[in-house]
């Protein structure tokens, strides 16, 4: 593993039991994440995302197993842990945002309880007084007005956005080299999503960090995020950096998701475009390439063949799973240098 390198994914399979047959919800997934990178993997509902994650951070619970793969953590091999070196390495080297923050919070005990814990778990020899003041300047840090005061509320004494702020602070409170977070602005309001999103931001800068941030908003993506992973049916479907994927997309999935968002400046002319049927079921993948029922240029081959895995390197992009990725590719605009 290169030293720029601290989390790499090599053919990640999880599958899920159901009525006695397996829901392939991830299928054959390899990325990598460098210090300091901001990633996005977006995609609709259902596509895999989240089952990525949980199989990254070793939290997979039944019916859910991981079948394939490996994960390593600046060359540490996880996927072959026990609970007890998960438990090291959770919190630590790897943290966890949750979507919703009461998922992750307790309800009967002080916020700045929980978020000591968390710093006690990976730093037991801690003294009491320095564990407060760390406390409170993690509070300060994800922007907690009246910190000293605050850190003795309870979960239901802070807003929705506070809240978030204090999983994001529980997530940093030990400087982990990757920090994961699942939708971590869905519930929120355009102001309270954008700090957020620059807490994240900043994450990256002041601790070298580097980001997962997954999520179906692509609007999120366009502002956060370096690289993007687009998923589809458990699979990558395109890679690309944020500037190029935006700039074109090499398979269509990705210029649907694309089309389906608002743009500020473009006056919308009718109601906006949506991605016509239902994302394939896992538990009953076609033989060809699992978007082409929904696909507006899918042919013959299509629903024949699996589609190929192009590199377009070459092209001035990253890659994409499309028989016409080479094709479309050449056929855009070429990126502004």
């Amino acid at each position: 593993m290169s030293s720029d390198l601290v989390l790499e994914a090599k053919g990640i399979e999880t599958h899920f039991l159901s009525r006695g047959e397996p829901v392939k919800a991830v299928r054959g997934v390899s990325f990598s994440l460098a210090r300091g990178e901001k990633l996005g993997i977006v995609g609709e509902s259902g596509s895999g995302k989240s089952a990525l994650a949980l199989t990254v951070l070793g939290l997979l619970d039944p019916p859910g197993k991981v079948v394939g793969g490996e994960v390593w953590l600046h060359g540490r091999r996880l996927d072959l842990a026990d609970e007890r070196e998960w438990s090291s390495v959770r919190g630590r080297h790897i943290s966890l945002v949750y979507q919703d923050p009461m998922v992750a919070l307790d309800p009967v005990k002080t916020i700045g309880w929980q978020i000591a814990e968390v710093i006690r778990r990976h730093n037991p020899a801690i003294g009491r007084a320095a564990l407060r003041r760390r406390v409170v300047e993690l509070l300060r840090e994800v922007g907690v007005g009246d910190a000293e005061r605050r850190a003795d509320s309870y979960p239901h004494q802070y807003s929705g956005g506070m809240r978030q702020r204090v999983v994001v602070a529980m997530a940093l409170a030990n400087d982990p080299d990757v920090l994961i977070a699942d939708e971590p602005t869905t519930a929120l309001d355009v102001t309270t999503q954008a700090q957020v999103l620059d807490l994240l931001d900043r994450l990256t800068t002041d601790h070298g960090s580097a980001v997962i941030l997954i999520t179906h908003n692509m609007g999120v993506v366009a502002e956060f995020c370096d690289r993007v992973l687009v998923m589809y049916a458990g699979r990558i479907v395109e890679e690309a950096s944020t500037s190029e994927l935006f700039a074109h997309q090499a398979h269509p999935y990705t210029e649907a998701l694309l089309s389906a968002v608002m743009r500020p400046d473009q006056l919308p002319r009718g109601p906006l475009p949506t991605i016509p049927g239902a994302p394939v079921a896992l538990d009953a993948l076609p033989d060809g390439c699992a978007f082409a029922p929904r696909c507006p240029v899918r042919q013959a081959k299509c629903e024949l063949e699996p589609p190929p895995n192009v590199e377009l390197g070459g092209l001035g992009h990253g890659k994409a799973e499309c028989h016409f990725a080479v094709e479309r590719t050449k056929a855009a605009p070429a990126l502004p240098r």
